[in-house]
């Protein structure tokens, strides 16, 4: 989420809260004004993750792309269905990935992982 301010026109990205919006969970990544585009972290959406997959497992299972800085797995309490933000140090890392997820099919004991730009 972006905000800018009315009297300086700076960015602001808060970090660190929780916040709710339709009853889905946002995820909030703060950077500073100062850093470049290349710089902003770039987060990548993994569905369909099994159970048996720890984060250590994305990390690994990932890594070829780039550094990855953070790895968030959620469940959906309803159906149990487990989904993952994987956010990369650089963007040309989560780019590359993306496209990468287009054209060949991700698999982790079974499951096939749907990869997928941040909605």
């Amino acid at each position: 989420a972006v905000v800018s301010t009315q009297s300086t026109g700076a960015k602001l990205l808060i970090c660190g809260r929780r916040f709710m919006l339709d009853g889905n969970e946002l995820d909030i990544e703060e950077c500073s004004e100062d850093e470049s585009e290349e710089e902003f972290h770039a987060t990548v959406y993994v569905g369909n993750v099994p159970d048996e997959m720890s984060k250590a497992d994305l990390k690994q299972f990932f890594r070829k792309f780039g550094e990855i800085t953070r790895v968030n797995i959620r469940t959906k309490r309803q159906t149990g269905y487990r989904y993952a933000f994987l956010t990369f140090q650089k963007r040309s890392s989560a780019v590359a990935l993306i496209k990468s997820g287009q054209s060949r099919q991700y698999k982790f004991q079974g499951n096939v992982l749907k990869i997928s730009k941040r909605q």
